[in-house]
């Protein structure tokens, strides 16, 4: 649960989506085909009080990955290595079944500064990891700022969102789709 990590400020999460119909389906959509690319990705950018929290959070996430979590041991994770991202980055990765697809999940966490970044994707025909250490890699460059507004799609811009790309530093064919606030939870 994100809200129990100590020092969270705020937390916010966006869902990109690639071209199901045009990459995974044959011709009358009902059989998934031989392909490659994104089917979904989920970002987060988490902001923390000290730099001291964002690293302990960094800890307790990689913890999580390692430490017998049922979910990660049902995808059969395996930790890959990556290039260095922000002040310290960590990757999984493991094939997968999502419904007919046969695939590959990445997950991605890395923390610059008092920020933690996160990217976890299902992919077929490719390893998510290098393209969603990139995205990463991007949202550790981005600065949050401005006042938050709402774009006429739906998704935002300003304060953390401004971590989150909406068109560029993106893995080929996937489009921003719908965003969520972690924390704190929105009241109705």
């Amino acid at each position: 649960d994100v809200a129990k990590l100590p020092g969270l400020k705020g937390a916010v999460s966006r869902v990109y989506t690639g071209d199901i119909a045009a990459l995974y389906l044959g011709p009358d959509g009902s059989a998934p085909v031989s392909g490659g690319g994104f089917f979904s990705i989920s970002a987060t950018a988490a902001k923390f009080d000290t730099a001291a929290h964002a690293d302990a959070a960094l800890r307790e996430l990689q913890r999580q990955y390692t430490g017998g979590n049922q979910s990660v041991d049902a995808f059969h994770l395996k930790a890959v290595k990556i290039d260095r991202v922000g002040d310290g980055a960590f990757a999984y990765t493991g094939a997968t079944r999502m419904g007919q697809l046969d695939g590959t999940l990445g997950i991605v966490v890395a923390r610059n500064g008092r920020y933690i970044m996160t990217a976890t994707g299902f992919a077929m025909g490719e390893d998510p990891v290098p393209p969603m250490a990139d995205m990463v890699r991007t949202m550790a460059g981005n600065k949050e700022g401005g006042a938050v507004r709402k774009t006429g799609g739906g998704l935002h811009t300003g304060g953390l969102w401004s971590l989150l790309p909406l068109d560029q530093g993106l893995p080929e064919g996937v489009k921003a789709n719908m965003d969520l606030q972690l924390y704190p939870v929105a009241k109705p």
